[in-house]
C-alpha cells in the first residue's frame, strides 16, 4: 500500500515490487496480493515491476478504494505492508489517512479473525498506542469483535530512513525496515526460541537489523557529514552577513537546504514498536 498525495516516487514503488517479489517467492499467489497506488501512472508502475522481474500487476487499485475492496472480503487473514510518506497528519494520500480511521476498516470488515499491518512510513507513531484491543471503542453492532489487530511500525513520532539496496542489478533507495521484514518473511528465524517463526520474531529481526543498518550509515558518513556541517556553516554566515545578491541568495537557499537535509541521517534515531506483542508472538507465518 503506497498513499501518496503527489506523483508516487519511484523507489517507493520499488518497495511494493520488492515486497511483491518476495511474497512471490514464497508462493503466494498473485490473487492474494493486492497493489494499492496512489498517483502512479500504470506505465510507471508497470516498468518498475518488469525491472524486478515481476509481470505488471493485474489491477492497481487506489487507497480511496479501500473501502470498495474490504466490502466483500473473504479473506479471515491479511497482512497490510506500507511504504510512502507519513506526517503527523497521517498518511499522505489527498486526505491524508488518520489512525483511527484506518483501523476501523479492517475493524468492521466482515470475516477477519487477524489483521497484522506493517507501517514503514515517516511517524508511524502515531499510529501506535491506540486501543486495538477494545476495538477502538466502536458501538457493539458496528465492530467484528473477532478480529485480532497487530500493528508494527518503523520509527515513532519521527522520520525513517531509506538507504540504498539492490536486488537483481537493481539499485533504489529503500525502506529499510521494511526491506528487513521482507528479509525476514523470505528466511525466516525463531528469534526468541519458543519454537515458532511469527511476528513478534519478524518484528525483532526487522528492528535489531534496521538499527545495525542506522549505526553503519552514520559511521560510514561521519566525516562527510562533518565537511557537510563545514559548508553549511558558511552558508549560513553568508546568508547573515546579507552582503549576496539577489540571485546567489537563491542559490544559497538551496545549497543550505540541499545540505540540512543531508545531515538528518546525524540526528535521526529510529525506534521501531509493536502493538498488540501477545496477539504477534500467537500468529506463525
Amino acid at each position: 500500500m503506497l498513499p501518496s498525495s503527489q506523483e508516487a516516487e519511484e523507489r517507493h514503488i520499488y518497495d511494493i515490487a520488492f515486497g511483491v517479489k518476495c511474497l512471490d517467492s514464497k508462493g503466494i499467489s498473485d490473487s492474494a496480493i493486492t497493489v494499492i497506488i496512489d498517483n502512479a501512472s500504470v506505465s510507471k508502475v508497470n516498468a518498475v515491476f518488469s525491472k524486478m522481474g515481476l509481470p505488471p500487476p493485474s489491477v492497481i487499485y487506489k487507497t480511496n478504494q479501500l473501502d470498495q475492496l474490504l466490502e466483500n472480503n473473504t479473506y479471515k487473514n491479511a497482512v497490510i505492508f506500507i511504504t510512502g510518506h507519513g506526517s503527523p497528519d497521517g498518511l499522505d494520500s489527498q486526505n491524508p489517512i488518520k489512525p483511527y480511521a484506518l483501523y476501523k476498516k479492517f475493524q468492521v470488515a466482515e470475516n477477519f479473525k487477524r489483521v497484522i499491518f506493517y507501517l514503514g512510513q515517516c511517524y508511524s507513531g502515531i499510529f501506535n498506542q491506540m486501543p486495538l484491543s477494545t476495538h477502538l471503542g466502536l458501538r457493539k453492532e458496528e465492530h467484528n469483535g473477532k478480529c485480532n489487530i497487530v500493528a508494527i511500525g518503523s520509527t515513532g513520532l519521527s522520520s525513517s530512513i531509506s538507504s540504498s539496496v539492490t536486488v537483481n542489478n537493481i539499485t533504489w533507495s529503500a525502506n529499510i525496515f521494511l526491506v528487513y521484514v521482507f528479509s525476514w518473511i523470505m528466511h525466516p528465524t525463531d528469534i526468541d526460541g519458543d519454537g515458532e517463526c511469527s511476528v513478534m520474531d519478524s518484528f525483532k529481526s526487522a528492528t535489531i537489523y534496521t538499527n545495525e543498518a542506522l549505526i553503519d550509515i552514520k559511521k560510514r558518513d561521519n566525516i562527510t557529514s562533518l565537511v557537510q556541517q563545514s559548508q553549511l556553516g558558511q552558508c549560513l554566515e553568508k546568508l547573515k552577513a546579507g552582503t549576496v545578491e539577489e540571485d546567489e541568495k537563491n542559490n544559497l537557499l538551496l545549497e543550505i537546504q540541499a545540505l540540512e537535509k543531508m545531515l538528518q541521517i546525524r540526528y535521526i534515531i529510529q525506534e521501531p514498536w509493536i502493538l498488540n506483542a501477545q496477539i504477534a508472538v500467537s500468529t506463525s507465518f
